[in-house]
């Protein structure tokens, strides 16, 4: 239900994208994507994880038992993400002058940055509101809200790039931050009000251990971001504003369809892996289901963007951006390394390990870093998207080192052949696209992409049946009962 939502989501996303690609071209892309860098780090900073760290309390108390429990933490949660976007956006306004000067070599986009604060406090109350609705595991309120802001968020950004061109980047932003907290306070009021006889005081004394695990979601999410600004950065001083907009189109077009999937696994996937975080043998299994689930859903569409990245940036962008294709390829070839590791990532948080989880992701972000400034010396622009290629190898490694010591987990035999099998068709495609004319590649690429939905299909049908709702209106598609028959 939450990836058919998502899909509809990565729509809209798209549209706008070929908008703003058309409307303010590489140059203006670099900027937009640099502003959502910036109120990225200072979200990330100001949220603390209580958003993420709220998921895991509120599922962990069960949808009937301990309702007063629950009760206090949706109000914590609600509190503490507001406290945390007063604070950023008020941090980000008193910092507006020299973040420009870093970023920029000028004082001009001050405005802009500290602007720029309300949309880190609508932002943060909004993310607070939709851990609500998570934690409560009522995935189909939130595929409603995901499709309603999507459409008035495009909507809304469409019209002020075209009305204010490049000065309307951060009011869409902000626009964009506000449709989200309406909506999900709207409908997050809906499904649990909350507890009125609540103090401050005391959601504030009693928060620390949301907090606590808060605050190693935060030093991630912080980090991360900061690596991604500092490679825009480091693109800025080599190269060129235009440069740096043809790097966030790759960058950006390999994350819609990643984060597409990945929200869409995430949104019943973390909360069920809290639960049964008592049982590690149910843990073991989960991991698995969602591995082999991840490869099944990804694979087709990583075959295609591998294959068509040349026609698809066309597609999506304009001919200024034609460079963006080679590095859309490696960047897609890493996101489908992060479909296999996400699933381990998540062990360390349902065991509520903040300490280890705060050591596993500095060491993964300085790795990362490390291998950007190799790539860019070495590769040049290029060598940003082979060191995201090589850091999604160094932490599913990692990850699942880590998970096998915590939970005594490792990949099924199943898992494993998918696991070999898939990387191999992935790499296969990647080389024909390299070695063969581009015709011939994309012809290829269709072909091989067609066959792999298929089985891939095929596959998704053992596991979960037509029964279930992603699966329940293909079957009357004609031909598909056929290539489902269970005989094969």
């Amino acid at each position: 239900m939450f990836a058919g939502a998502q899909g509809i989501h990565l729509l809209f996303n798209m549209a706008r994208i070929k908008c703003i690609s058309i409307i303010l071209g590489p140059a203006g892309l670099g900027l937009l994507g640099t502003f959502q860098i910036l109120q990225g780090f200072t979200g990330a900073v100001a949220g603390m994880g209580i958003a993420s760290s709220g998921v895991r309390n509120i599922a962990e108390r069960g949808e009937n038992a301990d309702r007063d429990e629950r009760a206090k933490t949706i109000v914590m949660v609600r509190r503490l993400s507001m406290i945390g976007g007063f604070v950023g956006g008020f941090l980000l306004v008193i910092a507006s002058l020299p973040l420009s000067q870093l970023t920029f070599n000028t004082e001009a986009f001050a405005p802009d940055i500290a602007l720029l604060g309300i949309a880190v406090l609508l932002a943060c109350m909004g993310e607070g509101e939709r851990a609500v609705i998570q934690g409560m595991r009522r995935i189909r309120a939130l595929s409603k809200l995901l499709i309603l802001t999507a459409f008035a968020a495009t909507i809304s950004t469409v019209g002020l790039y075209w009305c204010l061109g490049i000065r309307g980047i951060v009011p869409s932003l902000v626009a964009i931050a506000a449709i989200d907290y309406f909506g999900s306070r709207s409908v997050s009021r809906g499904i649990h009000p909350g507890t009125t006889g609540v103090t401050w005081r005391e959601s504030l004394c009693g928060s620390g251990n949301i907090l606590r695990l808060g605050v190693a979601y935060m030093w991630s999410a912080a980090l991360s971001t900061f690596v991604m600004y500092l490679a825009r950065l480091f693109i800025l001083r080599e190269f060129d504003l235009p440069t740096l907009g043809v790097y966030t189109a790759a960058f950006v077009l390999s994350g819609l369809f990643v984060n597409f999937l990945l929200a869409a696994m995430a949104a019943d996937y973390y909360p069920a892996l809290a639960a049964a975080s008592s049982d590690h043998i149910q843990m073991r299994k989960l991991v698995n289901a969602q591995t082999e689930i991840g490869m099944l859903l990804a694979l087709p569409g990583v075959l295609a963007t591998v294959a068509l990245a040349p026609w698809i940036i066309k597609v999506f962008y304009t001919s200024e951006f034609s460079a963006s294709a080679d590095l859309l390829q490696w960047f897609v070839l890493g996101c489908f390394g992060r479909v296999v590791s996400f699933p381990l990532s998540y062990v360390v948080l349902a065991l509520d390990k903040s300490g280890l989880y705060f050591v596993i992701t500095t060491l993964a972000e300085f790795v990362h870093l490390a291998l950007l400034w190799i790539g860019l010396q070495c590769f040049g622009l290029i060598g940003v998207a082979i060191a995201f290629c090589a850091l999604l190898v160094f932490t599913t490694f990692m990850g699942h080192s880590v998970a096998r010591k915590m939970i005594g987990f490792v990949w099924t035999r199943e898992v494993l052949r998918l696991l070999w099998l898939l990387y191999t068709i992935v790499i296969a495609m990647f080389l024909a696209t390299r070695l063969l004319p581009a015709e011939a590649a994309a012809l290829l690429g269709i072909v091989v992409t067609g066959v792999a939905s298929l089985v891939c299909l095929r596959k998704l049908v053992d596991r979960v049946g037509f029964e279930h709702p992603m699966l329940r209106g293909l079957h009357r598609l004609p031909g598909i009962r056929l290539v489902c028959r269970s005989e094969w």
